[in-house]
C-alpha cells in the first residue's frame, strides 16, 4: 500500500475521528432568572439589566457529555457566580420558538447525559423560594397626564390607562 501511495505521491488520509471524540462536548444557552418560581422568560427589554447584574443569558456554554453531576453544577456556577446567594433553584426548559413559558424539569442538577437531552437548546435556572436581589435603575419619564414618574418599559401601558382613566365618562349621582 506505501509503495502505491508513493508511485502517486499522496499522503494517507489522517485517521478519523470517532464518534466518541466528536461527541465529547455538547453546548446549551443558560439563563438565569432572578424571580423565585417564575414561570416564565422576562420581556426582552429586561435581559440587558438583568447582563449588568450578572444574571440573564448566556449562551454556547459547553458541557462534558460524559460530566456528572456536580461537574454540571460547576459549569452552572462558574457561568453564573451569582448563583452561590440562592440555595436552590429548579431546571426549567423553554418551549418553541416565540413563548416565554418554561417547564419545569429538575430539582438537582442531572447528569450531563440527561441535560443533553433537554428539549431545546435553552436551560433556565430558576431560584426557588427566595430570589437574586439586583438593581433595576431604569430610566424614568414623567407623564404629563398624572404628573408620576414612570419606568421608561412600563410607559406604553401606563400611557394607555392614563387616557382611558381621563376618557372615562364619571357617572352622576342620582338621589
Amino acid at each position: 500500500m506505501k509503495t502505491l501511495m508513493r508511485k502517486f505521491n499522496k499522503t494517507p488520509a489522517p485517521p478519523k475521528a470517532s464518534k466518541e471524540e466528536k461527541d465529547d462536548f455538547f453546548i446549551k444557552d443558560l439563563f438565569l432568572m432572578a424571580t423565585a418560581d417564575a414561570r416564565e422568560l422576562p420581556p426582552t427589554l429586561e435581559h440587558e439589566s438583568l447582563a449588568a447584574a450578572g444574571l440573564g443569558l448566556r449562551c454556547d456554554i459547553q458541557f462534558r457529555s460524559n460530566g456528572s453531576p456536580k461537574h454540571v453544577l460547576r459549569v452552572f456556577k462558574r457561568t453564573f457566580p451569582r448563583l452561590h446567594e440562592i440555595d436552590k433553584f429548579y431546571i426549567c426548559t423553554k418551549m418553541q420558538r416565540i413563548s416565554r413559558q418554561l417547564t419545569m424539569q429538575h430539582y438537582t442538577p442531572p447528569a450531563a447525559r440527561l441535560l443533553k437531552r433537554l428539549a431545546g437548546k435553552m436551560i433556565v435556572l430558576v431560584p426557588l423560594k427566595k430570589g437574586i436581589v439586583y438593581d433595576l435603575s431604569e430610566e424614568m419619564v414623567d407623564c404629563d397626564i398624572c404628573e408620576e414618574a414612570v419606568p421608561i418599559t412600563l410607559w406604553a401601558s401606563h400611557i394607555d390607562s392614563c387616557t382611558e382613566k381621563i376618557h372615562r365618562p364619571r357617572k352622576r349621582k342620582t338621589y
